[in-house]
């Protein structure tokens, strides 16, 4: 016959395993509660909001190509006004009528081309909004990419580097309306075959 201690340790044991089989069982319960809890999906339908009064500029659409920089988008801030020199200053005011006046002169055939490309035929009002919240981004982008490259070049490069930078503020734009055409295409935006 075992000794008592052995029947305790084995009665130990036993109960043990209880236990661990009861806490599986709680956690798998657990588990299909929070599976069963969660949303399949949640959209969100921002037209159907009522807005009474809305401020400031919201950024959308911007797909910079400098990932990891934690500052990127501080950096990018419309609001943000470094301290810059006059020579800079005035530099940014002349890229940014530049580009202005580019973006103003090409955004319709960029719009028409792209809805052309995916098929489709946006409401003017969804132009209208796209447009002018681009426009009202493209003075921060600017003055983003000036004081990004001034860091970089002396003060004789610095005229040099406009044109740059403002072929790169319009590729940004380029790109950021033809994301918000593709966006409209793949949510199944309105086809010009309905029209």
């Amino acid at each position: 016959m075992p000794p008592n201690w052995y029947d305790e340790l084995l009665n130990q044991i036993n109960e043990l395993k209880q236990k661990l089989s009861e806490q599986e069982a709680e956690i798998h319960r657990l588990q299909q509660h929070v599976i069963q809890d969660q949303p399949a999906k949640i959209e969100y339908k921002f037209d159907q909001l009522k807005v009474e009064h809305l401020e400031g500029t919201l950024n959308i659409g911007w797909n910079p190509k400098h990932t990891g920089q934690e500052s990127f988008i501080n950096d990018c801030d419309v609001n943000s006004k470094p301290n810059t020199g006059n020579h800079l200053q005035m530099m940014i005011e002349h890229i940014t009528d530049n580009v202005l006046k580019e973006y103003h002169a090409n955004i319709d055939n960029w719009m028409h081309s792209l809805e052309n490309e995916h098929g489709l035929h946006l409401p003017p009002s969804f132009q209208k909004r796209m447009t002018d919240d681009l426009e009202m981004q493209i003075p921060g982008r600017v003055e983003y990419y000036v004081n990004r490259q001034s860091d970089n070049v002396t003060n004789s490069e610095k005229t040099d580097m406009k044109p740059l930078i403002q072929a790169q503020v319009l590729e940004d734009v380029y790109e950021t309306v033809a994301g918000f055409v593709r966006h409209e295409s793949e949510k199944g935006g309105t086809s010009r075959e309905s029209y």
